[in-house]
């Protein structure tokens, strides 16, 4: 019974870290359209520029600065994404083995009740009768339903 709270807990566990990384991809991705107009502003400001022949060498360093940002969190965003497959695949593992579980539990409870039921009867059978040609049938029929 641990063993599937402990999957439980886990499930949670991995649900909570996999929002923590769905918002943050969200976060990021937010910022890298923010950045990616900055950087469509400054490639337009750069256009202008060599069109009336100046050459302003602080904005071509904010581009490229702006194009590394970029590509920074295109790799954050990236990994975040790999992060949350392996942890959706875990997820998943485990809501199938806990899914297992809880049916096993299930078939043994049904059979563990099959078995007290007819261990009821065959002890209310035993004392109804006398005699022990009785008892050794019941007997015997209860070990062979054990068998099964």
């Amino acid at each position: 019974m641990s063993s599937v709270q402990e999957k439980d807990d886990q499930i949670f566990e991995n649900q909570n870290e996999m929002k923590k990384l769905t918002d943050s991809v969200a976060i990021l991705e937010r910022e890298k359209v923010e950045l990616q107009r900055e950087l469509t502003s400054l490639q337009q400001e750069i256009m202008d520029q060599q069109e009336s022949k100046t050459n302003n060498t602080e904005s071509m360093e904010n581009c490229q600065e702006l194009l590394e940002a970029i590509s920074q969190k295109n790799k954050h965003i990236s990994q975040i994404l790999v992060d949350v497959e392996i942890i959706e695949k875990e997820n998943t593992e485990l809501r199938e083995t806990l899914n297992t579980a809880k049916d096993e539990l299930s078939d043994a409870t049904h059979h563990l009740e099959f078995l007290s039921s007819e261990n009821i009867s065959l002890n209310t059978t035993i004392h109804a009768k006398d005699g022990k040609w009785v008892r050794r049938t019941s007997a015997s029929t209860l070990l062979y339903m054990l068998k099964m």
